[in-house]
């Protein structure tokens, strides 16, 4: 068998638990892991400040790939590692009019911050909810709301969250005729728009050649479309039983559910030896 030589996990729906938490003994799995030398990244939809709670567990010294691949950050550095081209200026403050003038939902990640649509909306209530109950204060995020001022901004993705089922074929049509961004979806009703080209898998891609590891040779957690880049291309693709069946049909393994430390399991059957 192969050596395993890095794992990559998603956070909502695969490591992350249903209250959106690290699971103890995942947690362990991931020391257990580093203390062998393997290396263990995160690549998620959220933008670092979301994951700053999840990497101050596992340790700081976890690179994250952020808004399905639009940029990477070093938390001991705190700072951006690089990141792929932005949605330009003009698109944003368009998708923002458009969802004012509709009533739709939004949320909009830039490296400078994350801004909400109002303090009244479900995903701000949802955000400061998590952060509450879920974020240490050294950890916290601040509440911004996006007031169309673009200057200095450098946009890396637009949410829209508990839209429509045919919401982004409004958006396909609306904004992306000609193809410059890329539509997808991480969770049922969530719609993420991030430049052309810009996924998961490019993103893991790139890393693999920058830290030095095989794919063929890496493990890959992940239950949702937005994964599907990544898991077409890991060594050994790995999907939760919650995920989304057209990932399952991707998968090397079907691991436990979210809730029940998915990736622990995935290690004992993949790579027993290496929790012996």
């Amino acid at each position: 068998m192969n050596k395993l030589e890095c794992v990559i996990c998603d956070l909502d729906g695969s490591i992350l638990d249903s209250n959106r938490t690290l699971n103890s003994t995942d947690l362990n799995t991931i020391k257990k892991l580093k203390e062998k030398g393997i290396k263990f990244l995160i690549c998620t939809g959220r933008p670092f400040t979301f994951t700053k709670q999840v990497i101050s567990d596992i340790g700081k010294d976890t690179i994250s790939i952020n808004c399905n691949g639009a940029y990477v950050y070093d938390y001991l550095k705190e700072e951006v590692i690089y990141h792929e081209e932005e949605i330009a200026r003009e698109d944003v403050l368009n998708i923002y009019k458009f969802c004012k003038e509709n009533s739709y939902p939004y949320m909009i990640y830039a490296l400078e911050g994350i801004f909400f649509d109002n303090e009244n909306s479900k995903r701000t209530r949802f955000w400061m909810k998590q952060r509450d109950i879920n974020f240490k204060d050294e950890n916290k995020f601040d509440i911004n709301y996006f007031n169309g001022e673009t200057d200095n901004l450098h946009f890396m993705k637009v949410i829209h969250p508990y839209v429509p089922d045919d919401f982004k074929s409004i958006l396909d049509k609306k904004f992306n005729l000609n193809e410059r961004y890329e539509v997808s979806s991480s969770e049922k009703g969530i719609i993420n728009i991030t430049s052309k080209g810009i996924n998961k898998g490019h993103a893991v891609e790139k890393m693999s050649k920058l830290l030095g590891f095989d794919l063929k040779n890496t493990l890959i957690l992940g239950d949702n479309y937005n994964d599907e880049s990544m898991l077409k291309i890991a060594g050994y693709a790995v999907v939760p039983s919650n995920g989304e069946e057209a990932m399952k049909k991707l998968a090397t393994f079907i691991t436990s559910s979210n809730d029940e430390a998915p990736l622990t399991n995935a290690i004992k059957n993949l790579f027993p030896e290496i929790l012996d």
